[in-house]
């Protein structure tokens, strides 16, 4: 089974940060940590947390 199979269905969401340090300052965030309590105790069965980093970005789009 490939990783596309396995898949979750939408939605999803992506938060995207340009430095360790903004990573760092979101996980502090008195606000997120209220949201992330939140989610664990109302609304989530699960979720799945991926931290990449993008080496290559490119792409192409026929006018």
């Amino acid at each position: 089974m490939s990783e596309i199979d396995q898949t979750p269905k939408p939605p999803y969401f992506a938060v995207i940060f340009t430095s360790d340090d903004s990573i760092q300052n979101w996980k502090e965030n008195e606000r997120h940590l209220i949201a992330q309590r939140l989610g664990k105790s109302q609304w989530y069965l699960r979720y799945k947390t991926r931290v990449t980093k993008v080496e290559r970005d490119y792409g192409f789009e026929k006018d």
